[in-house]
């Protein structure tokens, strides 16, 4: 069963200010959505294509599992090794030692800014970890 696409006032303002036409903006009114929808949580989006297991932490690394792409290094042996990196030298080396020793990623940079270097190292091998 369908229902009509809710524009409320705010929206149809919002899209005035872009310059959509007046007889745009009445089409949308007029669009018609499916009522039978299903409405997903973060939890429910896992299981649509691409969403999910593809990348990202799904299971943390336990902390005796030896990262073979790394060194055979535990996260942990691996957030000490960043973390003196981090305190002799800075963010921004930091930063550029992780991506060139284990992987190029926007990843370090967020988290190691965001967090801290141990907490970097523990998602980073989370990551592998999951993929594994």
């Amino acid at each position: 069963m369908a229902r009509k696409l809710n524009i409320t006032q705010e929206m149809e303002d919002a899209l005035r200010k872009m310059d959509i036409p007046q007889e745009k903006i009445a089409e949308l009114k007029e669009m018609e959505v499916d009522a039978d929808v299903e409405r997903l949580d973060l939890d429910g989006l896992d299981g649509v294509s691409g969403g999910g297991g593809i990348y990202g932490v799904k299971k943390w690394a336990p902390d005796d599992w030896k990262n073979p792409i790394w060194n055979n290094w535990t996260w942990i042996e691996g957030a000490n090794f960043i973390k003196a990196i981090y305190d002799s030298f800075g963010e921004d080396i930091c930063i550029d030692v992780c991506n060139e020793m284990f992987c190029k990623s926007y990843d370090w940079e967020y988290y190691i800014h965001s967090t801290d270097p141990v907490y970097a190292a523990l998602y980073m091998w989370s990551i592998c970890y999951s993929l594994a």
